[in-house]
C-alpha cells in the first residue's frame, strides 16, 4: 500500500513540458499507517496445454511478509503496519522497512533528481549543480552548486562550492567558496569562507 519505486522520467508542468531533475515526491507514511496485506493464497492444480496435453502445476506456497526496522507485523500475519513514521521501503530481500531519515547513496543528480522529503535526508555523496534539497535536518559529503532549504541543520561533510543554503537551524562545513549561505543559527567552517556571502 505504498509506492515503491517513486521515481519516475519526469514530472509534466500545465504547458506540457517535462522537469527531468523533478522524479517524484518521496512518499512518507505515519506511525500505524497498513503498508502491506497478505492475501490467502489457493492451491494449486493441474491444467492441460492447447493440445490436451496434461500440464503439472508445482505445488502453492504460502508467502511470508518480512518486517525490518519501523515495521510490525500483525498477530494473524497478514499485515504489516509502520511503527514510526519515516520513508517506507521495499529492499531487494523483500524485507519491509521503514525509516525516519532518507538516505540516497549515491550524487543527487539526474539519477535522483530534487530531493524533496518532510524529514531528515541523508546524501552519501555530492548535490550537483541545478538540483535541490529539501528536507528538516540534512546532512551530505559535499555541494557542487544547486540550492539546499532546510528546516533544521544543515551539515556538509566537506566542502560547499558555488551553491545557494537557507537553513533554520545551524550549518556546518570544512569550507564555503563562492557561495550565499542564509542560516538562523550558528555557521561552523572548520577552514576558509571565500567570495561569499554569509
Amino acid at each position: 500500500y505504498f509506492e515503491t519505486d517513486h521515481l519516475s522520467v519526469g514530472i509534466m508542468d500545465n504547458e506540457g513540458n517535462i522537469d527531468f531533475k523533478n522524479r517524484g515526491e518521496i512518499p512518507k507514511v505515519e506511525a500505524n499507517t497498513l503498508l502491506a496485506e497478505k492475501f490467502p493464497f489457493t492451491e494449486s492444480r493441474d491444467g492441460r496445454d492447447i493440445y490436451g496435453n496434461e500440464l503439472f502445476a508445482e505445488p502453492a506456497r504460502d508467502a511470508v511478509l518480512k518486517a525490518a526496522a519501523g515495521v510490525r507485523i500483525s498477530a494473524d500475519d497478514r499485515y504489516a503496519y509502520a511503527e514510526v513514521t519515516g520513508h517506507p521501503k521495499l529492499d531487494w530481500t523483500g524485507n519491509i522497512h521503514v525509516l525516519d531519515v532518507y538516505t540516497t547513496k549515491g550524487d543527487v543528480g539526474y539519477k535522483t533528481g530534487h530531493l524533496i522529503y518532510d524529514g531528515s535526508i541523508d546524501v552519501k555523496g555530492c548535490l550537483k549543480s541545478g538540483f535541490r534539497i529539501q528536507g528538516h535536518d540534512v546532512q551530505i559529503k559535499e555541494v557542487d552548486g544547486g540550492e539546499i532549504r532546510a528546516t533544521g541543520n544543515i551539515t556538509v561533510m566537506e566542502g560547499v562550492n558555488g551553491a545557494v543554503i537557507f537553513a533554520r537551524g545551524h550549518v556546518s562545513a570544512r569550507y564555503i567558496h563562492d557561495a550565499h549561505i542564509h542560516c538562523l543559527g550558528n555557521l561552523v567552517v572548520g577552514k576558509e569562507i571565500v567570495d561569499s556571502n554569509i
